[in-house]
């Protein structure tokens, strides 16, 4: 595993994965929505090498345009059927439906008060900064939960109350 949020440096994250690569020699690799995948590199490794690809978020702005090179070793799971048709426009292959899995121990309805009229948990990203926008122009009072890269992001109607821990707040929250 390489910790590429720790590596600043777009280059030094480059060859942290080759030297990984290289040293490990994996019978796969498996990456979340495609962060530290460079299809450049992965060529220079033996051809049956499988690259998997698991998308919590929309595959659109993750897969880049040379994609193709390793199409015949690439595998793309994604949480919505809905991007299939998307996905295999842009040039990949095989696309498998894989839905989040969840703990219904922790993520189960519970008797608490109600906060929050609307609110949303997740990273930020362009997108969703311009949804959530578009939301509180026509009035939509927003309670925000997610990441630091939001708290740069201000607007009236959205309230930003910062990372949310998933097992204990966010329960309450979707509550």
């Amino acid at each position: 595993m390489v910790d590429l949020p720790e590596i600043n440096d777009p280059r030094s994250r480059e060859i942290a994965i080759m030297d990984a690569l290289i040293d490990i020699d994996p019978h796969f690799i498996v990456t979340i929505d495609n962060v530290g995948l460079i299809p450049s590199q992965y060529l220079t490794l033996k051809p049956e090498l499988k690259i998997i690809s698991w998308f919590f978020d929309s595959p659109k702005q993750f897969i880049f345009d040379n994609i193709t090179q390793i199409n015949s070793r690439y595998y793309h799971f994604c949480w919505d059927r809905a991007y299939k048709e998307m996905v295999h426009d842009m040039g990949v292959d095989r696309f498998f439906y894989m839905p989040f899995g969840t703990n219904p121990e922790i993520y189960k309805q519970i008797d608490c008060e109600k906060k929050y009229d609307v609110s949303f948990v997740g990273t930020w990203s362009k997108n969703r900064q311009k949804v959530l926008t578009e939301l509180a122009d026509k009035g939509i009072q927003i309670d925000l939960f997610g990441n630091d890269k939001w708290s740069p992001f201000e607007h009236p109607n959205i309230k930003f109350h910062g990372f949310a821990d998933n097992r204990n707040e966010c329960p309450l929250i979707y509550n």
